[in-house]
This record gives C-alpha cells, structure tokens and sequence, in this order.
C-alpha cells in the first residue's frame, strides 16, 4: 500500500487561504465595529444614563431629606430649650405671684388682728365706762331710796335686795 500523502503540506496551511481568511475576518470585524459595535455602545450608554439619572435623583432627595431632617432635629432642640424656658419663667413667676400672694395675705391678717384688737380694747373701754356709770346710777338710786326711807339696817338691806331683784327682772 502506497500511501502518497504529501505530509509537508497538508501540515503547513496555505498562505493565501490565510491571506483570505485574515482579510475576510477583518473586513468583519471592521463592520462589526462600525454598524454593531458603536450603535450597542451607544444603545448601553443611553441605557445606563437611563438607569443613572434615577438613582442621581433618588441620592439627591436622600441628601435633601437628610438636610430637611438635621434641620427639623435642630428645630425641635430648639423649641425643647424655648419650652423649657418658658416652663422655668412661668415657675419662676407662680413663685413669685405665690410670695406676693402670701405676703399680702399676711400684711391682710395682721391688719385684720391690729383692727380687731383696737376695736376689742375701744369696746372694753366702752364697757368700763358704761358699767362705772351704771354703778354710779345704781348707787344714787340706792342712796336716793336710803335717804327717802331711812330706815333702819335691816329695812336698808331689804330695800337693795329688792333693787338688785328689780334690776335682774330688767326694770
């Protein structure tokens, strides 16, 4: 068997089929890149701006609700301290309305008590002098009665028995 197969050349290839081969692959290469390549680039680009710009936005109103929230945690500190210092004014000011109410009610009572004790000792001293003129009327008339009668001691103490029982009956 004779077997005539030229090794050499069906090892090596052939220049102008890889010539052919080279050029064609170029040639679809370069119009891959031309009419595929460019417009997929472009086509992924705007796509990816597409998907972008959402999540710029989406940051940007994150940002922005940061910012709003800081601003409202500082706004709410800030009417925690107002508040609070109204709350120590007006105790500040109950206190002081308290005292003021307090000291004028006792300055009332003291008054009340100098008042009630000049009108207890002007009365007393009315009553004295009322009861000392009594006396003095009760005594004329028993020395009116004893001079008109003269009698003797015993009659003398009946008569003022009988002027002091007058006087208890409310004559």
């Amino acid at each position: 068997m004779n077997i005539d197969v030229d090794i050499q050349g069906e090892l090596l290839p052939n220049w102008f089929t890889i010539l052919v081969q080279l050029l064609s692959t170029a040639v679809l290469v370069f119009f891959f890149y031309k009419f595929l390549w460019k417009p997929v680039r472009k086509y992924l680009a705007d796509k990816s701006a597409l998907t972008q710009k959402p999540l710029e936005d989406a940051l940007e109103k994150e940002r922005q609700a940061e910012l709003a929230n800081n601003e409202a945690k500082e706004k709410l500190a800030a009417a925690a301290k107002k508040s609070e210092s109204l709350v120590e004014s007006g105790r500040k000011e109950g206190e002081k309305i308290k005292n003021d109410l307090v000291n004028e009610g006792q300055e009332k009572v003291r008054q009340m008590m100098e008042n009630a004790t000049a009108q207890i000792a002007s009365d007393r001293e009315k009553m004295e002098e009322e009861v000392k003129s009594d006396m003095v009327d009760v005594a004329l008339l028993v020395a009116e009665k004893l001079a008109i009668e003269k009698s003797d001691e015993e009659g003398n103490r009946k008569m003022i028995e009988g002027f002091l029982k007058d006087l208890e009956d409310g004559q």
